[in-house]
């Protein structure tokens, strides 16, 4: 693997919108233009809110690229080893001033997220599962084998969560500093 150079997507402008995977795809072609076959993402800008990403990154060439597609999917198993759970992985990026958000699960447990933290919850039951914050609920139907990705945030001094696609989360969250693992089911 050798470095190239670093990539950023930059901006999409005050009026225009550019999700997440417009950002992606927007640094996949400056790194081939630049004849790198690989890139590694260090920051995620945004607000899903607005729809507004900017991605910054590092982009290689790998003479093997498929030895490094191998280590990615490897990895991405060894994180989800256990396919007869699912796993609830609730993370934030930068919170702000407020450094926290306070999220309950099912009524009964609480988890209080830091800022650019992650959280990886094996759930071995299916079923109903609620999560709360101040601003929102979210109820997800849990099923065995499958992950789902969380964010939480806060926007204008009320915290709230979001779902987030897995290719999206899966990104965000392994950026996040602090990785923490719950392995018994929320109550």
């Amino acid at each position: 693997l050798r470095y190239m150079e670093p990539v950023r997507s930059g901006s999409p402008g005050p009026h225009k919108k550019a999700d997440f995977d417009q950002q992606i795809d927007k640094v996949a072609s400056m790194v081939q233009e630049d004849g790198g076959n690989v890139f590694k993402v260090y920051q995620i800008r945004g607000n899903e809110l607005n729809d507004k990403f900017s991605i910054d990154g590092k982009a290689f060439y790998a003479a093997n690229y498929d030895s490094v597609k191998t280590k990615v999917a490897n990895r991405k198993k060894e994180d989800f080893k256990d396919e007869n759970c699912a796993y609830l992985v609730i993370y934030s990026q930068n919170i702000g001033m407020i450094h926290k958000v306070t999220l309950n699960i099912n009524d009964t447990s609480e988890l209080v997220i830091e800022n650019s933290s992650m959280y990886k919850i094996k759930i071995t039951k299916e079923g109903k599962y609620k999560i709360a914050s101040d601003k929102n609920t979210i109820n997800i139907d849990v099923k065995s084998g499958n992950y789902y990705y969380l964010k939480a945030y806060v926007y204008r001094r009320r915290s709230g969560v979001s779902i987030v696609d897995n290719r999206r989360g899966y990104l965000e969250s392994s950026l996040c500093d602090q990785h923490f693992e719950q392995i018994e089911n929320p109550k």
